[in-house]
């Protein structure tokens, strides 16, 4: 039995990386690819949501509720100290996937011109984001964000992989027209429909929780992988 914090963590998540949920996955027309030949790119800001989750969790599955309370508290715990880590090392996850996408970007020939000081708002019906504040002479607007990001150990696992999930929007920078859309989820494979599932990116595998916490660079280069498979598989979408 999932406890009522594991269920809070995955239903901010879910709802987070879903801002857009009434929005279906849009794939690129190719015939209009050929006419964007350069992207504004919004800045990737850090995830709002870093977690170690136990979906296992053996306590919860013999104790029922009182072992449920017990996971959660365990899970709750160990998502601070691992934020805490990362802050304290001061390790970013929105620069090393920047970097990524304008690499990318560049590489298949796309110019990128970086708005680090233009942001989205929230819709007022709360349906996704509102871009007609975003003022560019590019030809198109990129825009990804994180959703959950940091370790999970699956149901009948009892090892902590990576599991983060990342969202992607391209739109039309003049009338503001979703031209590309995708939510992806890279180290674990979600169990959102409408997501595509990143795969080859599971590094830095831990037996117990406690190696994760005591090696925050490591764990944290597990994520910036999955980070990086996803990064490659938006430019491919896009070129």
């Amino acid at each position: 039995m999932r406890s009522l914090w594991h269920r809070s963590v995955l239903c901010f998540a879910l709802v987070t990386m879903a801002a857009c949920a009434s929005i279906n996955k849009v794939e690129l027309d190719k015939k209009r690819t050929d006419r964007i030949r350069n992207v504004a790119l919004l800045d990737v800001g850090e995830s709002q949501q870093i977690a170690i989750l136990n979906l296992g969790g053996a306590a919860g599955s013999l104790l029922g509720p009182i072992g449920g309370a017990i996971d959660g508290s365990i899970a709750e715990q160990r998502s601070k100290t691992f934020a805490a880590s990362l802050s304290e090392n001061k390790l970013k996850m929105g620069p090393p996937m920047m970097l990524a996408l304008q690499e990318g970007l560049k590489y298949k020939g796309i110019q990128v011109i970086a708005l680090p000081d233009q942001t989205p708002k929230p819709r007022s019906d709360q349906k996704g984001m509102d871009y007609s504040n975003i003022q560019t002479s590019a030809d198109a607007i990129l825009h990804v964000w994180f959703g959950l990001a940091g370790y999970v150990s699956p149901p009948f696992s009892t090892n902590f992989r990576p599991w983060t999930m990342v969202g992607a929007q391209l739109l039309d920078s003049e009338t503001k027209e979703i031209l590309f859309y995708k939510l992806y989820s890279a180290g674990y494979e979600s169990p959102v429909t409408n997501v595509e599932n990143v795969s080859g990116c599971e590094k830095n595998i831990y037996e117990l929780a406690d190696k994760l916490l005591q090696d925050a660079k490591g764990a944290y280069a597990g994520i910036t992988a999955c980070h990086q498979a996803v990064a490659q598989r938006i430019i491919s979408a896009l070129r």
